[in-house]
């Protein structure tokens, strides 16, 4: 009997979902999704990125050891600008990457993918490499996380030099939410998922997530759930650890 009505209960969720979706969100223009606000880092990299502010690294900049910082999925830099500021007089540096395809227009962020996401944090840590840092490490809030545990399970650090720290803060590896695991069969039709959230956090987060991102998130997911499963190493020398929050 509980059966029976959990399978009505998840149908009209489903009917309700599908009807009360259109085929383009109601974007207004003091979200992130539209055409009016963008992430500061696309207009002023060299604020956000350390290969940007200090194209021309003197010796003792090259010292610094240099945290990169890759946030989570639909957000943006702001999620660890708080970290950026609170750092200004440690002996390291927080570069703030956004991950590709995010910090722009909905439909610039339904068409990525999350080797796109992935990229940009890569391309970051290649500058930094080629400008001559050695000590950098990474710290990754969510999705960030898990993009970092794919770059350790697909062997990129055995063609570049070793990261000194990998921090994981809440990363993903089982979807947190039910209906994210069979977005691949309703995504097409439920279009776009809207969240909620204040009109304050509309500025830093997508209020609207396209179905095709939550199908790259899966896909995502699902790689680095099955590389943990089948076992992968950390570079040697390079430390891990994972924090996690209470709420």
């Amino acid at each position: 009997m509980k059966t029976q009505y959990a399978k009505v209960s998840i149908g009209f969720l489903l009917v309700a979902l599908l009807l009360g979706c259109d085929k383009y969100p109601p974007i207004e223009d003091d979200m992130l999704d539209g055409n009016v606000i963008f992430d500061p880092s696309i207009n002023n990299p060299e604020q956000f990125l350390i290969s940007a502010k200090y194209a021309n690294p003197t010796l003792q900049d090259l010292y610094k050891h240099i945290i990169i910082a890759a946030h989570g999925y639909t957000s943006s830099t702001f999620e660890w600008s708080e970290f950026q500021e609170w750092s200004q007089n440690e002996n390291y540096r927080v570069s703030q990457v956004l991950l590709g395809g995010h910090g722009l227009t909905y439909d610039a962020f339904r068409a990525s993918s999350w080797k796109d996401w992935l990229e940009t944090i890569k391309l970051e840590y290649e500058a930094l490499e080629k400008l001559g840092y050695k000590k950098i490490s990474f710290v990754g809030s969510s999705t960030g996380s898990t993009l970092l545990l794919e770059l350790v399970q697909s062997g990129y650090f055995n063609s570049h030099i070793t990261p000194k720290n990998i921090f994981l803060i809440d990363p993903i590896v089982v979807p947190s939410v039910k209906l994210q695991s069979i977005a691949g069969i309703i995504g097409p039709m439920l279009v776009y998922i809207e969240t909620d959230q204040t009109k304050e956090e509309d500025k830093y987060w997508y209020h609207f997530r396209p179905q095709e991102t939550v199908k790259e998130l899966n896909e995502l997911i699902k790689k680095v759930q099955k590389g943990l499963e089948d076992g992968f190493k950390l570079p040697e020398g390079t430390y891990l650890k994972t924090f996690h929050s209470k709420k």
